[in-house]
């Protein structure tokens, strides 16, 4: 599919999403508690994923992810527009996650799939095996040393594979910034596989193209 109908794909399926948000929120607000449960089954796998991109405990991300439900149940009277639901549920998810790695005081670690970006064509087969496990360890090192406000957009993007739209409205920041700031971390992603000695040309185009997640395997 080329690009125009890929975004043209993308925009109508975030309109339908939006328009069925907005009908079960309504309802939802209305004390029709199956309307919300929809929401929760709708939202809650990806949620679960986007917070244990940052917190790395399954146990953990899975309590936020509730958290955030019922803070959204108990305040969802005060959301004047349902199409916004998403954006708003992932805030307060994203939030609740923030929150627990202040309190733990431990920066979050970076999923294996942001690491399956990287290439290893250019490792000689008798070096593979120990050059992937260093290589994944300095990227890990490399990646959680980016500030949260590079980190949490690139984790959407790249393992969850979100829309730069989509990621805008959970950060609640604007399009362009979320298209900057993981410009910014590819940019030192990039300068750190040049020093590990890998082609910068193919590290780039496997950064900025992801392959296919399994979550909808959207661009």
């Amino acid at each position: 599919m080329s690009a125009p109908n890929r975004r043209a794909a993308d925009v109508e399926r975030q309109e339908r999403s939006r328009s069925e948000d907005q009908e079960l929120v309504d309802a939802a607000q209305t004390g029709d508690q199956a309307s919300f449960e929809r929401l929760v089954v709708k939202y809650e796998a990806s949620l679960r994923r986007v917070v244990f991109g940052l917190v790395r405990d399954h146990g953990l991300a899975e309590d936020i992810a509730q958290d955030a439900f019922l803070r959204a149940y108990r305040k969802l009277k005060r959301l004047q527009d349902g199409r916004a639901f998403q954006g708003w549920l992932f805030t307060i998810g994203l939030n609740e996650a923030r929150d627990e790695l202040r309190r733990r005081s431990r920066r979050p670690a970076v999923p294996e799939e942001v690491l399956e970006a990287v290439p290893d064509e250019t490792v000689a087969p008798s070096d593979h095996s120990s050059m992937v496990s260093e290589k994944g360890q300095f990227l890990q090192a490399v990646l959680t040393d980016l500030p949260k406000k590079m980190l949490e957009p690139l984790l959407l993007k790249h393992v969850q594979d979100f829309t730069y739209s989509e990621i805008a409205e959970m950060l609640q920041i604007p399009m362009g910034t979320v298209q900057i700031r993981i410009h910014r971390a590819r940019i030192k992603l990039r300068q750190r596989l040049a020093e590990l000695g890998l082609d910068s040309a193919e590290s780039a185009s496997a950064l900025a193209s992801p392959k296919a997640r399994t979550v909808g395997g959207r661009t």
